[in-house]
């Protein structure tokens, strides 16, 4: 097996360094380290690797630890928008579960969140005074994101899938996913 890894920044480095410590010790495995992130971006001028991508590729897995979001006066394409629209990372998956012995009311959610589209798209501008991003929703990535999220429910004995939306005030974009989801829900 073969493992890319790209350490990150801020705790990235510690993050990754402690999951490769049980993984050395557990899995057999080679891993690749692939150079990114804000630090390497200082030190070379980009934000990732030449040939990252397909070092990526020619592994089993990624192991990623967070990497800084370009700012204002620091502007570098996106390491984790690369990913995802590369890689075709189109689902978010985040698990919300209450533990045992801890006194609340029962949580068992899983959410799903389209990662591509939406403002995801990543279509900004910017002047002086404001700040605009486009909210981009396409048929097929709307029919995408709810068919990944019914099968999930299916796999996972869920009898409810819920679509969050603002459909009374984002009407064409939302109501097209609306429209999407209940196509796929019959």
């Amino acid at each position: 097996m073969r493992i890319a890894v790209i350490e990150g920044d801020g705790v990235g480095p510690e993050i990754v360094r402690a999951t490769l410590s049980l993984l050395e010790r557990y899995v057999e495995a080679d891993f690749i380290e692939i150079k990114a992130g804000k630090s390497y971006f200082i030190e070379e001028g980009k934000p990732i690797e030449d040939n990252a991508i397909e070092k990526i590729r020619e592994c089993d897995s990624l192991l990623k630890g967070p990497v800084a979001t370009p700012t204002k006066g620091l502007s570098y394409p996106s390491i984790n928008t690369l990913l995802r629209r590369e890689f075709k990372l189109y689902a978010n998956v985040r698990p919300f579960r209450s533990y045992e012995g801890i006194s609340m009311r029962r949580v068992d959610t899983i959410l799903v969140r389209e990662n591509l589209e939406c403002l995801y798209y990543g279509w900004e501008v910017e002047d002086e005074d404001r700040a605009i991003a486009m909210r981009v929703i396409t048929r097929r990535g709307a029919e995408r994101i709810s068919e990944f999220a019914f099968n999930l429910a299916k796999r996972e004995g869920r009898r409810r899938v819920t679509a969050i939306h603002k459909k009374n005030i984002l009407k064409r974009t939302d109501g097209l996913f609306l429209d999407a989801f209940y196509r796929v829900a019959s």
